[in-house]
């Protein structure tokens, strides 16, 4: 059987109308990993005026997509940091949230549709 998580060739050969051989080689990974999500935290500036969350996200096979799910049920969508593309970041809307806690689904998606999620609760003390 083939290897998971590693990364594996076929090549395919057909003659052409003229009986000439053709031949293609393409690469392929059965990826069973899911995401990795190892930090997930919200940054300056203070909760008053809008927090950013960081989250570290990798991928075996290339860069996850990483989302977050707002108290409100809106998703969105986190953008990798051009110095380091494992680190991704939002700014988060924490100025118009009640003073509380709030619950926080981080989610990393990779190519083939395997996630990770983490949980994470932001404490809002302002208003």
């Amino acid at each position: 059987g083939l290897e998971e998580n590693e990364s594996h060739e076929v090549t395919v050969r057909v003659d052409d109308a003229n009986g000439g051989p053709e031949e293609r080689t393409f690469a392929f990974t059965i990826d069973t990993l899911p995401p990795v999500l190892a930090s997930a935290e919200p940054v300056d500036p203070p909760p008053e005026k809008g927090q950013f969350l960081l989250v570290t996200a990798t991928d075996n096979t290339g860069k996850p997509v990483v989302t977050v799910k707002l108290p409100d049920g809106k998703e969105r969508r986190l953008n990798p940091l051009k110095d380091r593309p494992d680190v991704y970041r939002t700014k988060l809307p924490t100025d118009q949230w009640e003073p509380g806690e709030h619950e926080l689904t981080i989610t990393a998606r990779d190519a083939v549709g395997l996630t990770t999620e983490q949980k994470l609760t932001v404490v809002v003390e302002h208003r």
